[in-house]
């Protein structure tokens, strides 16, 4: 099966570009207000050239994915934009730009890294920031269509890219990373199979140079989903109850995995953390409990099995 490309579909969506001050001002909302949580390339080249890319490349060299990319932190920026306040108006035109952008190559026609990375914020703008009423259906669709796609450009297996430099490394491996958390939590959210399976992964976290408190966030988060959630979010599809010791070994593993004292919620001088640290510690607070409360739940549903008839 062959696809056309249509310049004309990409001149129209890129004529509904704001003016490049507004898109950068955007983009430093996004980053500032919401990429603490999540951030598949965390240099400081990756959007000052992504909106240099998108404004001053010839409309025949523009890659629709990427214009797609970019619409998507658009959507974001505009949804966390903590000085004008929230435009969920102008966040879903964006939104839906991307979805557009997106459509012009066919993604399983021409997988491409940008393509995945532009599912990835989408499923984050569905779960976070959109307040349809269908939008975590959406967002679980969207999620497995990430996940294939990333597996048909190997971002799963490290092994088979060996020639890739350190920091694309990286990328590859943080979005990918990203990928799986959020696939594993709204898997267990919805008590389905995830679109991930860490037994067919050799993808390693992230090497971070830089040891700083995001830096420590995201190293916790990882292990936390490699030891913990995932594991959990196991006993909790599985079609046959876990024996109760499984449980309680999962939950003392939870309740014992250790929190690094800038991501714990102490107040011990009566200052308030900045923005992105108290997000930060609020999120590790959130997904240890989660774990807890899902482990008392599988505890219950085996304990009921047990009732007298």
């Amino acid at each position: 099966m062959s696809f056309e490309l249509n310049p004309g579909m990409r001149q129209r969506i890129r004529d509904m570009l704001p003016l490049r001050p507004e898109a950068q001002f955007l983009c430093e909302q996004a980053r500032r207000n919401a990429f603490w949580q999540f951030n598949p390339d965390a240099s400081e080249t990756f959007l000052p050239n992504l909106i240099h890319s998108v404004y001053t490349t010839q409309l025949s060299a523009l890659l629709p994915h990427r214009l797609g990319l970019f619409f998507m932190i658009l959507a974001i920026g505009s949804v966390v934009d903590l000085q004008r306040g929230p435009d969920r108006g102008t966040a879903e035109k964006y939104h839906r730009l991307a979805r557009a952008a997106l459509c012009e190559v066919p993604v399983m026609d021409d997988t491409s890294f940008d393509a995945v990375n532009a599912l990835f914020f989408m499923e984050w703008y569905l779960l976070m920031f959109c307040e349809h009423k269908k939008a975590v259906e959406y967002a679980w669709g969207i999620m497995g269509l990430a996940a294939k796609l990333a597996h048909t450009i190997a971002l799963h297996r490290d092994g088979v890219r060996s020639k890739v430099i350190p920091e694309e490394l990286d990328k590859r491996r943080t979005l990918f990373w990203d990928l799986m958390g959020t696939d594993a939590r709204l898997a267990l959210m919805l008590r389905r199979p995830p679109s991930i399976h860490m037994r067919h992964v050799d993808a390693k976290q992230p090497t971070f140079y830089d040891n700083n408190n995001t830096t420590r966030y995201h190293q916790w988060q990882y292990a936390f989903l490699a030891q913990c959630t995932i594991p959990v979010l196991e006993a909790v599809i599985s079609p046959q109850l876990p024996n109760y010791s499984d449980i309680l070994g999962l939950d003392t593993r939870i309740r014992n995995f250790d929190v690094p004292p800038s991501l714990q919620m102490i107040d011990n001088d009566g200052v308030a953390p900045s923005h992105p640290l108290a997000m930060q510690q609020a999120t590790t607070a959130c997904t240890r409990e989660i774990g807890e409360i899902t482990c008392i739940n599988v505890y219950d549903d085996i304990r009921m099995t047990h009732l007298p008839a």
